[in-house]
C-alpha cells in the first residue's frame, strides 16, 4: 500500500536489500577502545561512528566466503566485492529493521587480531562473522524548496489547459 501511494504522489519508490551494520559496528567498537586504551593528547578526537545504509543493487542469495576479517579492518572493501552497495548518508529510516525480517546476506571467517598481528585480551581468536539484509522501500524526496517549485510549475500547467 505504501508503494502504491509513493507512487500515486508522484515519488519513485524502489525495493531495495540494505545491508545491516554489524560488522561497521564492530570496527567502531574496536577503534573506540584502542582510541580508550592508547595514550591521546589533549584535543585527539573520538573516532566517530557514521549514519550510512548500505544499499545493494538487487537480491543475492547467501554468500558463504573464505575470506577473514580481522578486528579493526574495514569490512567495506571485502563485504562491497561479494555484496555491491552504495553508500548513502543520512537516511530518515521511518521504522528499524530487525533481525526476525532480516536475511543472512554473506558469511565470512572473523578473525581477532589487526594488522599488527597483535590478539586483543577477551577477543575471541576467529569464528563467523554473519551479515544481514533486509528488504526497504527507499524513496528520495527533495527539499522543500525544490518541492514547493514543482507545485507551482504542476499549478501553472494546469491553470495553461
Amino acid at each position: 500500500m505504501l508503494f502504491s501511494v509513493l507512487k500515486t504522489l508522484g515519488f519513485e519508490p524502489r525495493v531495495r536489500p540494505v545491508l545491516g551494520d554489524e560488522a561497521w559496528d564492530e570496527l567502531y567498537e574496536h577503534r573506540l577502545r584502542k582510541f580508550m586504551e592508547d595514550d591521546r593528547e589533549m584535543g585527539e578526537e573520538v573516532p566517530a561512528q557514521q549514519n550510512i545504509s548500505r544499499v545493494g543493487k538487487g537480491f543475492e542469495r547467501i554468500r558463504m566466503v573464505d575470506v577473514r576479517i580481522a578486528a579493526g579492518e574495514d569490512p567495506t572493501p571485502i563485504v562491497g566485492k561479494f555484496f555491491p552497495f552504495k553508500k548513502i548518508e543520512d537516511v530518515v529510516w521511518l521504522n528499524e529493521a530487525r533481525h526476525e525480517g532480516g536475511e543472512v546476506q554473506i558469511v565470512n571467517l572473523k578473525g581477532a587480531g589487526g594488522g599488527d598481528g597483535e590478539e586483543q585480551e577477551g577477543e575471541e581468536e576467529g569464528g563467523l562473522m554473519w551479515h544481514y539484509s533486509c528488504a526497504a522501500i527507499l524513496v528520495e524526496v527533495p527539499g522543500f524548496g525544490e518541492r514547493r517549485e514543482l507545485m507551482e510549475i504542476k499549478d501553472e500547467e494546469e491553470m495553461g489547459d
